[in-house]
């Protein structure tokens, strides 16, 4: 397979904290209107707030050798480290990801893509509506099924941008929250077949690649 770098999407909106609740699940995805933010190999800085303040997303490959492979992303934000505290220190903090299938009970750190020689079955798109408006993340999930070539039932995860702005500890400054599941009307083998033609978000994802459609 081959594979370069290439783009994300997502879509974020400043919240106050609170633990998240049960995500809402939808019987079939909505078309969407919103830009896409696109990503290449390296450092990207994104306005990830809307706010004119700095973020950035790393994305680098873990190369197996192999058919599986997969890419990786952290989100950074420079902001207050006590959010309400004007005052409070201006430092670099990872945004973790809270509540998907994919996270853990503590927030997972890094993103990574689940790839294979025919089909990726878990990618990213970061989506902006509004540019004075924090980003929004959706990420792509393919059930596994017969196999890594076969169709499946993929699902749409969306996650907001929050703020603990309560200094709830064990808790981080910002982080994205999962928020919503809606299911693909259709099975696919590639989510990022999903996000085209559901979604209306492109194909290319945190790779790009000239497999099977």
């Amino acid at each position: 397979m081959q594979r370069s770098l290439a783009l994300i999407t997502l879509t974020v909106f400043l919240q106050p904290l609170a633990t998240p609740a049960r995500p809402r699940t939808g019987s079939h995805s909505a078309a969407t209107t919103s830009s896409v933010i696109r990503l290449h190999d390296g450092r990207n800085t994104i306005d990830l707030l809307g706010t004119g303040d700095s973020g950035v997303v790393d994305v680098a490959d873990r190369e197996n050798f192999n058919a599986h492979g997969s890419h990786v992303a952290i989100f950074q934000l420079r902001a207050h480290t006590i959010p309400r505290d004007l005052s409070s220190a201006v430092e670099w903090q990872v945004l973790p990801f809270f509540g998907g299938i994919a996270d853990s009970v503590t927030g997972t750190e890094v993103f990574r893509t689940v790839e294979g020689a025919d089909c990726t079955l878990r990618d990213l798109r970061i989506v902006r509506s509004n540019p004075k408006q924090p980003v929004e993340i959706v990420v792509a999930e393919r059930e596994l099924g017969a196999s890594f070539a076969d169709p499946a039932p993929v699902e749409f995860h969306y996650y907001e941008l929050r703020t603990n702005t309560d200094g709830v500890v064990g808790w981080p400054a910002y982080y994205f929250a999962h928020t919503r599941v809606v299911r693909a009307r259709q099975r696919y083998c590639d989510v990022d077949d999903a996000f085209d033609r559901e979604l209306h978000l492109g194909r290319a994802g945190m790779l790009k690649w000239e497999g099977p459609a």
